[in-house]
């Protein structure tokens, strides 16, 4: 089981800032986002954590990995983590792995996958000119229908 973690890690260290391997990790589909989830589901803390973590980066800005977490599973998945009296390490990247699953992710100018740019004040609505290329609104919904896993979230505030 060792390796498992550590096959976790090495992977989000290769992706972390790093959008052309997040590409390379997007290509390789749904075996590879089902068997990341699998980890999350891990009875060991650690390999738990670890692919928690590579959910997190591997969702950020990258619509492919984003649709396909969610497509395998990832939002149960983590929510499960939560829900179940995780270790510290384990909370903490399944927590902020469901933030950017949740999350929206837009164009920048230069056609790249960004954060999107919001007007606040103005009913919380996007800027204008953004185009969502990744769209975390259902995501986001699925996990509100959860009052567990709120009750869960809220409790760390």
């Amino acid at each position: 089981e060792s390796w498992k973690w550590l096959a976790a890690e090495y992977a989000a260290f290769c992706i972390t800032d790093n959008p052309y391997h997040r590409g390379l990790f997007a290509s390789f589909g749904e075996p590879l986002y089902e068997a990341v989830v699998q980890l999350v589901q891990s009875t060991d803390p650690h390999v738990s954590a670890k692919a928690s973590h590579l959910v997190y980066i591997g969702t950020f800005s990258n619509p492919e990995n984003h649709q396909g977490f969610v497509g395998a599973g990832a939002i149960s998945a983590l929510s499960n983590v939560l829900k179940n009296n995780p270790a510290p390490l384990q909370f903490m990247w399944s927590a902020v792995a469901l933030a950017n699953i949740g999350a929206s992710y837009c164009l920048d100018e230069e056609g790249e996958v960004g954060r999107c740019d919001w007007e606040w004040g103005q009913e919380d609505r996007l800027k204008a000119e953004a185009i969502v290329a990744s769209d975390g609104s259902a995501s986001r919904l699925e996990m509100l229908k959860d009052p567990r896993l709120i009750q869960v979230l809220a409790d760390q505030v």
